[in-house]
C-alpha cells in the first residue's frame, strides 16, 4: 500500500443545518451513525482508496464516553476511536480500511455530541 496526502477535506460537520447525511443534527447517544465518503464533498480525493486518514472531532454537550468509527457494513470493534470523559472538544486521528458498503463508514457514540470528519490521506494498491 501506498499512502497520499490529500488537502484537508471535511467529511462532515454535524454543526450544520440544513440536517443531511453530512450535517446535522447531532449524533444521539447509543446509536450509530453512517458517513458514506465516497458520496461525500471529499469525493475525488478517495476514488480507489484502500483505507482513510482520518481526523475525528468531537464537541461534547457533556461528560462523553467514547468515539468508535469503523467500516460500514462490518461488526462494530470494542475499541474507541477517541474518548472525551471531561466533556472537553477532543480530536484524534484514525486510519481505517475502505472496506465498507459504499465506501462509507459508521460511528457510534456513547453519549450525544457534534462530530467533525476531516480526511488528510488516503491508502491505495501499489502501482507496480
Amino acid at each position: 500500500m501506498d499512502f497520499y496526502t490529500v488537502t484537508p477535506c471535511r467529511i462532515c460537520d454535524t454543526r450544520l443545518s440544513p440536517n443531511g447525511p453530512f450535517a446535522g443534527p447531532a449524533q444521539a447517544a447509543v446509536t450509530d451513525r453512517e458517513y458514506a465518503v465516497a458520496s461525500s464533498p471529499c469525493m475525488a480525493s478517495v476514488t480507489s482508496a484502500a483505507a482513510y486518514s482520518i481526523n475525528a472531532t468531537v464537541i461534547p454537550s457533556g461528560p462523553m464516553g467514547f468515539l468508535t468509527l469503523w467500516p460500514s457494513g462490518q461488526s462494530r470493534p470494542t475499541v474507541s476511536t477517541l474518548n472525551a470523559l471531561d466533556g472537553a472538544i477532543t480530536s484524534n486521528a484514525a486510519i481505517l480500511i475502505e472496506g465498507g458498503m459504499n465506501a462509507a463508514i459508521q460511528a457510534f457514540t456513547t453519549d450525544q455530541q457534534m462530530r467533525g470528519l476531516d480526511i488528510n490521506g488516503v491508502f491505495k494498491a501499489q502501482n507496480r
